[in-house]
């Protein structure tokens, strides 16, 4: 029977523990970004679902209103007292209306489609008409929306848990090419004498060869490429941001 218990250097411990708690919260920020482009999505289809009703409406008065007016242009002309390019005009703009009409219902067809989708329903099924929408509000200045955004934004603060916990473990490869101590007890019941039965021991791994300098290469490696995509990150948010505002 044999006991061994491998003794860290002083801080590899904490680094772990550390570098597990960042990815943790990278992975929940992953999330909280996904909940965020969720309710973006859902704001954008929404308002898309209002327009396209309220389109339709306008669509189906100016119709009428078309329709009347072809009938004056039909008996002014009739009578003489209106050239025929007037009913001709009114045709014209009836069937861009028509085609028009068309499209949105076609448009009105593939929102539905994508509300069914976020609600995880068949694309065909119906969905009430909208009551309204939301009044618009006042945004900040863009000095202040900006200071937010880079303060707040789940992905950004995903991606620099991931750089700190990336930064850590390369800690820790560098830790690892270090020589590792370990202690050992054991108690052999088989031999004779028992002042020999009781061991107790320390073991030294010297790292030899390029394995562990492949490792701190490879960890480096993965902090670069964290810094370059929080980096790639933030830049696309502020263009993003710029661009909406």
């Amino acid at each position: 029977m044999q006991f061994s218990q491998k003794l860290p250097w002083p801080g590899t411990l904490k680094l772990r523990t550390r570098a597990a708690r960042a990815e943790a919260e990278s992975f929940e920020q992953q999330l909280a970004d996904l909940r965020l482009r969720l309710a973006a999505r859902t704001r954008a289809l929404y308002a898309q679902w209002y327009y396209v009703h309220r389109a339709l409406v306008v669509n189906t008065e100016n119709s009428k209103l078309l329709t009347r007016l072809e009938g004056v242009a039909e008996t002014a002309y009739a009578s003489g007292l209106a050239p025929q390019q007037d009913v001709l005009q009114a045709r014209v703009e009836l069937t861009r209306l028509e085609n028009q009409a068309l499209q949105l219902k076609r448009k009105r067809r593939t929102v539905q489609a994508g509300i069914n989708s976020l609600l995880n329903q068949d694309p065909d099924t119906g969905l009430p008409e909208p009551a309204g929408i939301a009044e618009s509000v006042t945004l900040p200045a863009y000095a202040e929306l900006r200071q937010a955004a880079l303060a707040r934004y789940p992905r950004l603060l995903g991606l620099d848990a991931k750089l700190s916990a990336r930064r850590d473990r390369l800690k820790l490869a560098h830790k690892n090419n270090l020589p590792q101590f370990k202690v050992m007890a054991g108690y052999n019941s088989l031999m004779d004498m028992p002042a020999k039965r009781l061991t107790v021991g320390v073991a030294i791994n010297i790292p030899f060869g390029g394995n562990h300098r492949g490792e701190i290469g490879a960890a480096n490696a993965r902090v670069h490429e964290a810094e370059a995509r929080l980096a790639d990150a933030r830049s696309q948010l502020l263009g993003d941001l710029d661009q909406s505002w």
